[in-house]
């Protein structure tokens, strides 16, 4: 961003304490909501996993049942037509289980995401303010920079055409 009175561009100094500790905070909000989201996903993905190992033990797709062994807890189970239904009902439990403990980080994380909504907009003010009280720039200048970033003239471009397009239709 470059200041546009006296043609100098601003001498950007290091964050003061209180600023260092609003980023320190962001970073550490964005890490546990990252943290969540990807415990979630592995939690998805072994519960994917344990409804097919769920259909492939009920249509026998993958396997006559025989005298084999299953990998089942800490160790294996032989899977014998006897104790099939059993061995389907203990992986329901454990798809029960998954579901209570996804039901649980979905809150866990909704929770997190608020609170790193919340740094976001501290860091965000923080660093407006910045910008207006040490560096002098003005509201309007800053909308500026902003409006720049999120819209282009192409973009402009194409909605006009688009709305052009839908008018004609009409």
């Amino acid at each position: 961003m470059q200041k546009q009175k006296n043609n100098k561009q601003p001498v950007f100094e290091p964050f003061n304490e209180v600023g260092a500790q609003i980023m320190v905070e962001l970073n550490q909000r964005h890490n546990e909501y990252a943290a969540l989201r990807k415990q979630e996903e592995e939690l998805q993905q072994n519960r994917r996993n344990l409804l097919s190992v769920i259909h492939d033990l009920k249509t026998e797709s993958k396997f006559k049942i025989s005298d084999i062994l299953i990998p089942f807890g800490k160790g294996f189970v032989q899977l014998r037509a006897s104790n099939k239904n059993d061995i389907i009902k203990q992986h329901y439990d454990a798809l029960n289980t998954l579901d209570t403990q996804i039901k649980s980080i979905e809150g866990q994380r909704q929770h997190r995401g608020d609170e790193l909504g919340a740094a976001l907009m501290r860091a965000t003010r923080f660093l407006w303010s910045q910008l207006r009280t040490k560096y002098k720039y003005t509201d309007a200048e800053l909308l500026e920079q902003i409006t720049e970033l999120t819209h282009t003239p192409k973009d402009n471009m194409k909605l006009e055409t688009i709305f052009d397009n839908i008018i004609a239709e009409e």
